[in-house]
């Protein structure tokens, strides 16, 4: 199963930020 933020690069730019905040509720933060 793909990441939820490797699906969420294929959204319509006006969802990714939405998507991109829930995917980072359930998946390490890997930017800290």
């Amino acid at each position: 199963m793909p990441s939820p933020v490797v699906c969420a690069m294929d959204m319509p730019s006006e969802v990714k930020p939405a998507v991109i905040e829930l995917a980072d509720d359930y998946t390490p933060n890997e930017r800290n």
